[in-house]
């Protein structure tokens, strides 16, 4: 083997770790001299594109994802560009790259929920619910694809339908305070007050420590559903997780009562590290 390459695959192989360890500006420079040395490596372009998205530069990103695209296309590739486009709110465009994404993986169930999470913030609320419940039906594990198929159900007014969806929801997961105060929604819609009033409750009771809310969410955002838990008494420290930069969704986060942000995608050191945070003690 050439020892170009096996230069290059051993600095490959170190970006991938920092990049797992979430050291990404480290993992950054290592993946653009790869992609400098060799401009025909999909796979380093894909995740140079990753990081770079996850940095908050979303027009690097894209422009690293396309030319991943341009070499081998790739449902994983389509599917992180229709994130980076829906993170800046090219909801056409994101629409469009997860339908690719979908055309060439057809099982790719985080596809389908992002689909209809781009499809229910431009209100195409049924065609958000069928992504959603196929997803389901390829993952029945996936939670946010059935916590977001009662929000598109809710927004269509199919409120017997909404109630069933979050009952199903919570006899699996019964401490989800969000999923209580969704069914609350619902009942109140439906006149059935004592029932709402019992969901809201119980959002209350829970009394989560920390809720974790997305900044883009269907129908309500993130920064409206703060203000809302706010406004039900929940002493819960609220945690904004974005894609969408720094200084003006952090102020208005903060404004909407939230203690802290991550910036997406989510994974274990990021959450730690926010958590530590906010129990500097080390009570985590």
């Amino acid at each position: 083997m050439p020892k170009q390459n096996v230069l290059t695959r051993s600095k490959k192989k170190k970006a991938l770790a920092l990049f797992q360890a979430n050291h990404l500006v480290e993992a950054r420079r290592l993946f653009e001299e790869i992609c400098a040395a060799d401009r025909s490596d999909a796979e380093a372009w894909q995740l140079l594109g990753a990081v770079r998205g996850m940095l908050g530069d979303y027009a690097a990103a894209e422009s690293g994802l396309r030319q991943a695209l341009r070499l081998q296309p790739s449902p994983e590739t389509h599917y992180y560009l229709g994130n980076t486009l829906m993170a800046q709110n090219r909801l056409d465009e994101a629409v469009a790259a997860f339908q690719a994404a979908l055309r060439l993986q057809p099982q790719l169930a985080e596809a389908h929920c992002n689909l209809g999470d781009a499809l229910q913030n431009q209100e195409r609320y049924h065609e958000a619910e069928n992504c959603y419940r196929k997803a389901i039906g390829l993952r029945p594990d996936l939670i946010g694809a059935h916590i977001n198929l009662g929000l598109a159900l809710f927004a269509q007014k199919k409120l017997d339908e909404t109630v069933a969806c979050c009952q199903k929801i919570l006899r699996a997961h019964p401490g989800l305070a969000e999923v209580h105060h969704n069914l609350g929604n619902a009942y109140t819609e439906l006149f059935r007050f004592n029932e709402a009033i019992a969901s809201y409750r119980e959002a209350i009771r829970l009394k989560p420590d920390i809720i974790i809310l997305d900044v883009v969410m269907p129908v309500k955002n993130g920064l409206e559903t703060a203000r809302e838990f706010s406004g039900l008494g929940l002493q819960a420290k609220i945690v904004m997780c974005t894609s969408l930069g720094y200084e003006p969704i952090v102020e208005e986060a903060v404004s909407s009562g939230a203690c802290g942000y991550i910036m997406k995608p989510l994974n274990e050191n990021k959450v730690l590290s926010a958590l530590k945070n906010l129990y500097p003690s080390g009570a985590v």
